[in-house]
């Protein structure tokens, strides 16, 4: 097999670029973090290329993952820094549904952030990061700062919370 030069890896970095960037913007709290995602997934990808990676799949496949780790160190990173909880009705809407059920969807993430602005704001960020983010709970003790035990209390806690603020609103 014939080695992969740095041309190589520019050819397949490129027909991935755009896609790696829409990827990033679905993924990330804030949008102005997309571009450095991206940006440091590419530098370090870069930078620690070898010539022994011989196909473009398995080049592109690479640089997702490592877009990935950036990816999950932001998102915590952010958390951190933030107390704010996202707003949950700029959570892209499913495009496939009709226009009366995504009418629908609106109302109750509508619901959903009353409810988060109701809750106890720590127990708002477990729910949030755990459903909205697909974090696990031990990311989100990680991201928080707090033993994983009480990320597990304060879950459950949301979670009633949350089941009670919304059979009441019905």
């Amino acid at each position: 097999m014939a080695e992969l030069t740095r041309e190589d890896f520019s050819a397949a970095l490129a027909e991935i670029y755009t896609s790696l960037l829409d990827y990033a913007a679905k993924q990330l709290p804030d949008p102005s973090l997309t571009q450095d995602a991206v940006h440091d997934a590419i530098v370090y990808a870069y930078q620690n290329w070898n010539s022994d990676r011989c196909d473009l799949p398995a080049i592109q496949g690479w640089i997702l993952n490592i877009l990935q780790n950036r990816i999950r160190f932001l998102t915590r990173q952010y958390f951190q820094e933030s107390k704010e909880i996202i707003h949950l009705h700029e959570l892209p809407l499913c495009p496939w549904i009709s226009s009366e059920d995504q009418l629908v969807q609106k109302e109750r993430l509508q619901k959903l952030n009353a409810a988060f602005k109701a809750m106890d704001h720590r127990y708002a960020r477990v729910v949030y990061l755990h459903y909205f983010r697909s974090m696990p709970f031990r990311e989100i003790a990680s991201v928080m700062d707090a033993n994983l035990n009480t990320i597990l209390t304060w879950h459950t806690k949301g979670k009633a919370f949350l089941l009670r603020w919304l059979k009441k609103t019905e």
